[in-house]
């Protein structure tokens, strides 16, 4: 993890295998992270800095990103070039 205002990394936080593409929900205090071996993303607490959900994704995530206003996750699957959308987290 990353301080964002000092630019300095905090700590790591172990996700899942292959980790592609970051999201950050900021309203939330959530990350997203596009874990593409596992087809799953790992929902991070910024506060705690731990997984609290682990959650099915589609083949092999690689893109994802946060809709702040309707907390929605958005994540682009690498095959079948299909995309999932993960609703109210």
């Amino acid at each position: 993890m990353i301080d964002g205002h000092r630019g300095t990394a905090i700590g790591t936080v172990a996700v899942g295998k292959h980790p592609q593409a970051i999201a950050v929900d900021p309203t939330k205090g959530l990350v997203y992270v596009a874990n593409t071996q596992e087809s799953t993303v790992s929902v991070i607490d910024v506060l705690t800095r731990r997984v609290v959900k682990t959650l099915n994704a589609g083949e092999h995530p690689y893109a994802i990103a946060v809709n702040t206003t309707a907390h929605t996750v958005h994540v682009a699957n690498l095959s079948l070039m299909s995309s999932t959308l993960l609703g109210n987290q």
